[in-house]
């Protein structure tokens, strides 16, 4: 019995170079909004509002009417905090050392060595006990 021929296209060739998945950009945590970050930079002339266009055919699930973006002359669609657009620009700027944030716009994260917990002078909350005026373990009587 003969046998189906193969879909050529779906067949593995090891001369064809393995695809790898996009990275992610890793973007410098900013402390403070970035309509505020926007306003600061339009300011400086760094950069400068783009100019509005009209909406695309088919509109994405995360398009939002009523939200406007400074970046984008005001455009519906989404805000300024949620401007991936503006985020890359930023990005675009710090990485060619154009802009250098400050130390109070800069997210620091937890960390034990620099910002260390304050010392509970050796009282440990877990063994406190706190005598409540009922027994929890027992249903409450009906009324």
């Amino acid at each position: 019995m003969p046998s189906a021929p193969l879909n050529q296209s779906a067949t593995y060739s090891p001369n064809q170079p393995a695809r790898n998945p996009p990275r992610r950009r890793n973007f410098t945590p900013i402390a403070i909004p970035w309509t505020e970050v926007f306003n600061c930079l339009v300011a400086s002339g760094h950069i400068s509002p783009m100019p509005a266009r009209p909406p695309p055919n088919t509109l994405p699930p995360t398009y939002k009417p009523d939200a406007k973006c400074a970046f984008h002359s005001g455009q519906p669609g989404h805000d300024t905090e949620s401007c991936w657009t503006l985020r890359n620009k930023v990005q675009d700027l710090i990485d060619a050392k154009i802009i250098e944030l400050e130390e109070s716009t800069k997210l620091t994260t937890p960390n034990v060595t620099n910002n260390p917990l304050p010392n509970h002078q050796g009282i440990n909350v877990m063994r406190k006990m706190i005598s409540l005026p009922y027994n929890l373990l027992e249903p409450l009587e009906q009324l």
